[in-house]
């Protein structure tokens, strides 16, 4: 990695995407550049666009009374279990995506 400039700093600095590292007390963090930000772009937007299917796939099951009725119980139970993982996961995906703007 080449860098233009290194600075110390006692509080965290907001540089928007970086990559960071940590080794005993020192945290370095260095900001990715301009083509592997659009790359993250793309991938969250993919990614954002998968998890919706999904989601909406885990809603509509849910939402069907004959499938809630005749499944067992630990089925209903995880599938309740992936679907607030998956709503957690899309709130932090939105989060970085509105951090690019």
């Amino acid at each position: 990695v080449r860098t233009q400039h290194i600075s110390i700093q006692t509080q965290e600095p907001s540089l928007g995407f970086t990559c960071t590292g940590v080794y005993h007390s020192l945290k370095i963090i260095l900001p990715l550049p301009e083509e592997l930000l659009k790359q993250e772009l793309v991938r969250l937007t993919k990614e954002k666009d998968k998890l919706n299917v999904s989601l909406e796939k885990l809603r509509t099951q849910l939402a069907n009374p004959d499938f809630v009725n005749r499944a067992p119980p630990q089925l209903i139970e995880k599938q309740q279990q992936q679907l607030t993982q998956g709503e957690k996961e899309l709130e932090e995906i939105n989060r970085k995506l509105i951090s690019f703007q």
